[in-house]
């Protein structure tokens, strides 16, 4: 159940699993503790996308996406564009030298 819901009446006897946590409690007593552990949890912040990833939806989904739907391809940071540049020009980089050390090998 989520944070705003009222809680949906299930069997609260201590499964296998949670029996160690639950030792002593009694139904109501259960029903307090799981009410309480969403707001006990530690929030964990979402990864999100890559930078890569978010350039790529930008430039390629973004012309072809509805009208309604443009809200799905926000446009990314700077940040996100000059990382992506700066990976491409390392793949760049690294395909030119593969190319050039087989020339060379096949050369010989």
């Amino acid at each position: 159940f989520f944070r705003d819901e009222e809680p949906i009446a299930f069997n609260l006897f201590p499964t296998r699993n949670s029996k160690r946590i639950s030792k002593g409690y009694s139904a109501e007593q259960r029903a307090t503790s799981l009410k309480s552990l969403y707001d006990d949890l530690p929030v964990i912040r979402a990864p999100g996308l890559s930078a890569i990833k978010q350039v790529t939806m930008y430039k390629c989904f973004l012309p072809n996406a509805p009208d309604d739907k443009k809200y799905f391809y926000p446009k990314p940071p700077d940040a996100a564009f000059a990382e992506n540049e700066e990976r491409l020009k390392n793949k760049r980089k690294l395909q030119l030298e593969k190319e050039a050390a087989k020339r060379k090998k096949s050369s010989d």
